[in-house]
């Protein structure tokens, strides 16, 4: 049994309880009966609640547990103070936060926040804590992060059977110029084939939880050596997404590509001939 309770429907706490009636009692059963209970409070912004387990004989082999429930107040975010990042802007931690000045405090949203920092890649370690004010309804929140590397840079040099030398440059950035925008550029070039790729994404689109990129590729492949004409594809794309729940979003992509052939041989086949020149087409992706 449980006394003390005000706030909430006592029927809820109970509902929390590990160890029921005509279960066994174990010292470890109590004491996740008492975690899931200040859990239980702490998302409701109840972080001072406490419960002390009285335990009494009921007969052979049976004890009554009774807990004694104290409350407390209700707190609310005060400050959400930012430490450690010497290169992200704090809008951008800010905004990954599920909590906010002025918010009654959640022991859930505490942690959602926590994991969507460490999600995002930018920190080796972010962290977030309740610290008391002189005020008993109100607490601050410290956001501890510490930051690593974003980018990444890779070259790369070999030879194929097909392409013949070929060089490779790849750059890519999670966290550009700190406000956590994503840019990403390759370029491969051989003998035969010349590609440029170049793609850049805004996560927070005008402030608001909507992300939008553009994507923009060129291609180059030389095909004269086995069927006497060249190849181009150019165009791009646009991405938007979109949050579905706390935990899914929704993507859509939508593209414009042109192909051209060129430079048919007198030795092509008809099926190229009749394919020279320009071709435009769309696509539309939804993931």
């Amino acid at each position: 049994s449980i006394k003390g309770v005000n706030i909430v429907p006592e029927g809820e706490v109970l509902g929390q309880l590990k160890m029921n009636a005509g279960q066994l009692f174990t010292p470890k059963g109590m004491g996740d009966d008492l975690k899931a209970m200040r859990d239980f409070y702490g998302s409701r912004g109840y972080v001072d609640m406490s419960a002390v387990p009285e335990v009494l004989p009921a007969g052979p082999g049976a004890v009554d547990l009774t807990y004694s429930i104290d409350e407390g107040v209700q707190s609310y975010i005060n400050l959400v103070n930012i430490q450690g990042n010497t290169r992200t802007r704090d809008y951008v931690i800010r905004r990954e936060m599920r909590l906010a000045e002025g918010d009654a405090y959640s022991a859930d949203k505490l942690k959602r926040s926590r994991d969507r920092l460490n999600y995002l890649g930018y920190f080796e370690k972010a962290d977030v804590e309740q610290k008391p004010t002189t005020d008993p309804d109100k607490i601050d929140l410290d956001v501890k992060v510490k930051e690593q590397s974003t980018g990444e840079f890779n070259v790369g040099a070999g030879y194929s059977t097909f392409d013949g030398l070929l060089a490779t440059a790849d750059v890519s950035e999670r966290n550009f110029l700190g406000k956590g925008q994503q840019v990403n550029v390759r370029f491969a070039v051989s003998q035969r084939q010349q590609q440029f790729n170049v793609g850049f994404t805004e996560p927070y689109f005008m402030g608001q939880d909507f992300s939008a990129g553009v994507d923009l590729f060129n291609e180059e492949t030389d095909y004269q050596d086995e069927s006497s004409y060249d190849r181009g594809n150019m165009g791009g794309a646009l991405r938007f997404g979109f949050p579905l729940s706390e935990y899914t979003r929704n993507n859509v992509s939508f593209g414009y590509r042109n192909t051209k052939i060129s430079d048919v041989g007198s030795g092509a086949s008809k099926f190229v001939k009749r394919e020279e020149g320009d071709k435009d087409s769309v696509f539309l992706s939804d993931t």
